[in-house]
């Protein structure tokens, strides 16, 4: 074999390569679908579907808002820095309403039994936040905050983030 075709090989081992380490990184971070665009499709269309059947009724007055932050069983990096914003950013921008119970936060494994009917309720199919209005125990309206992964790497520009996604449904709660 010459040394260009060595090159070709060693060229498509490295490919190859690269390929199974992102693939790797996918599932890591709670990514269960072999296609991960038709799963971010899938649950934007579900998001949207359901945020438009949860219309508040007069007597569904909203006293609660709840943030999740969901997460599969094996954690990247990127997907424990977005839990840590999160947390930090609940914590340090919520004290007053933490304290109040009118704003709650909360780590969830979607990958654990006991927690498979989030997985339904929020169409989850990666990590993620999630922020809902409550009415006592009952759902009335959420959002899939997944504009947490676009600021993943820029702590402050996350932080931002959840706060204004968590201070536009504490409105709810004050209207």
């Amino acid at each position: 074999m010459d040394q260009g075709g060595r090159m070709r090989g060693v060229r498509r081992v490295t490919f190859f390569v690269l390929v199974a380490v992102f693939a790797a990184t996918l599932g890591a971070c709670g990514e269960k679908s072999a296609d991960a665009a038709s799963a971010v499709k899938a649950a934007e269309s579900a998001s949207k579907a359901t945020a438009a059947k949860s219309e508040k009724t007069p007597d569904m007055q909203t006293d609660k808002v709840k943030v999740y932050y969901f997460h599969g069983t094996r954690r990247c990096p990127t997907c424990v820095g977005i839990q840590k914003s999160i947390s930090e950013a609940i914590d340090d921008n919520f004290k007053k309403e933490l304290e109040a119970g009118m704003l709650e936060f909360e780590e969830v494994n979607f990958e654990q039994d006991a927690n498979k009917h989030y997985v339904e309720q929020f169409q989850i199919a990666f990590s993620t936040m999630i922020v809902a209005a409550q009415a006592g125990d009952e759902t009335i309206e959420w959002e899939n905050a997944r504009k947490v992964w676009d600021y993943a790497h820029s702590p402050v520009e996350l932080k931002n983030y959840v706060k204004s996604t968590t201070q536009k449904y504490l409105k709810m709660v004050t209207e």
